[in-house]
């Protein structure tokens, strides 16, 4: 398994397409890769084996045993792939692409039930699409939108949009996008809009300052003023105060970016504020519950950079806090701590109460290295995280003991 730095710089030029090749003779194209074969039934979760023998000594110092729940396989290997959890408490995967050599990009989806551990195949979407974002909306349907798509050697960034209802299982195709994007954000507003900001293209091969406003009743996208810097690979986060934090970033072989901005939904504008300490590209950005927003890893030029800061938001500034010993996506748990899912597949724990990072055992040894990046992990409705891991996924109980 490579290093932190190296699994990056993997991402980062695989995410974007080999940028350099794309700007010197882009081929894109709209035709959604194939759909694969049919997936096998639904499996039943298993035990890790071994898992109920470990002791503390077996582990490395600060991790934790016994916490861990093999879901069993998916039904297709998938990465890049979404996943969401669904207002019946159930988890939707879309998309992704296949690990295998010619690495076809998926329109299929499946749902995990977290209560009966097994997988079931939903409706696929409408178009094959990998790196894309998913949001669920206030009215329970999920929202998809942009990503990347192959056909052959071929490859495109997809403007088209597309609603998941977990009613009739069902995918319906909704007006696209004015920009194709890959690699954007998506923030739900507090009024029920969703805000998609910046991403890459394939075609043009840089990161994008253009966002747009997706209004779920009229189900049309409106422009939205540009962001103050181009980003791609940048974090977006809903303010307690109503705005959106959007941070750091990078595309394309430059430097990463230090800078952030907020977006204001009542008036439609973006504003600079205050700059990060370190940086970063690929970098996480989660609310605390005390309203502080803790931004941490990601890299710059491929060199990681392990350092965390919080944002507040009273006084638009920020403070450094105790560096991560790894990084990834995170989920905020119940009681306020965060799930961190790491680049290496090493999870660790964030105490905020003390800047404190525990590192916690992997459910086993041998988790891949994701090309994509680590995917997000998702709090179920018990309290427990639905963490992906492509092949399968897995769920971890934070009130399991040692």
């Amino acid at each position: 398994m490579g290093s932190p730095s190296n699994n990056r710089t993997a991402a980062a030029l695989f995410a974007i397409g080999l940028v350099a090749g794309a700007c010197s003779s882009p081929t894109p194209s709209s035709t959604p890769a194939a759909p694969p074969s049919e997936p096998s039934p639904s499996h039943a979760p298993q035990a890790i084996p071994g898992s109920a023998d470990a002791t503390p000594a077996d582990s490395p110092t600060g991790a934790v045993t016994k916490m861990w729940t093999a879901t069993g396989a998916y039904l297709e290997e998938r990465e890049g792939e979404s996943s969401t959890l669904l207002p019946n408490g159930t988890v939707l995967v879309a998309g992704g692409e296949s690990e295998q050599l010619s690495r076809p990009v998926r329109r299929t989806a499946e749902l995990y039930d977290p209560k009966t551990g097994t997988w079931t195949r939903t409706g696929p979407m409408h178009v094959a699409r990998v790196g894309h974002a998913a949001l669920l909306q206030k009215n329970g349907e999920v929202l998809v939108i942009g990503g990347d798509a192959r056909v052959g050697r071929h490859t495109a960034t997809l403007s088209s949009a597309e609603l998941y209802d977990p009613t009739t299982l069902m995918w319906t195709e909704v007006p696209p996008m004015a920009q194709a994007r890959s690699l954007a954000t998506a923030t739900l507003l507090p009024d029920g809009r969703v805000l998609v900001a910046g991403g890459t293209n394939y075609a043009t091969g840089g990161p994008l300052r253009t966002a747009e406003i997706y209004d779920p009743v009229a189900r049309q996208w409106t422009r939205a003023a540009d962001m103050e810097v181009a980003r791609a690979m940048h974090t977006a986060t809903l303010l307690p105060n109503g705005k959106v934090l959007v941070t750091s970033g990078g595309c394309c072989g430059d430097p990463a970016l230090a800078s952030a901005e907020l977006y204001d939904p009542d008036g439609g504008t973006w504003a600079p504020t205050a700059p990060l300490a370190a940086a970063r590209r690929h970098a996480s950005a989660t609310l605390l519950n005390d309203g502080k927003v803790l931004v941490y890893g990601g890299d710059n030029l491929g060199i990681a950079q392990l350092t965390a800061e919080l944002y507040d938001v009273e006084t638009g500034s920020w403070v450094a806090t105790s560096s991560a010993p790894k990084d990834g996506p995170a989920t905020r748990l119940a009681d306020g701590r965060l799930f961190v899912m790491g680049w290496e597949t090493t999870p660790e724990i964030y105490e905020p109460a003390t800047g404190s990072w525990t590192i916690i055992q992997p459910p086993i040894a041998g988790l891949r290295a994701f090309i994509w990046g680590p995917p997000p992990p998702t709090l179920l409705a018990d309290g427990r995280v639905f963490v992906p891991d492509g092949p399968e996924a897995f769920v971890f109980d934070p009130a399991g003991k040692p």
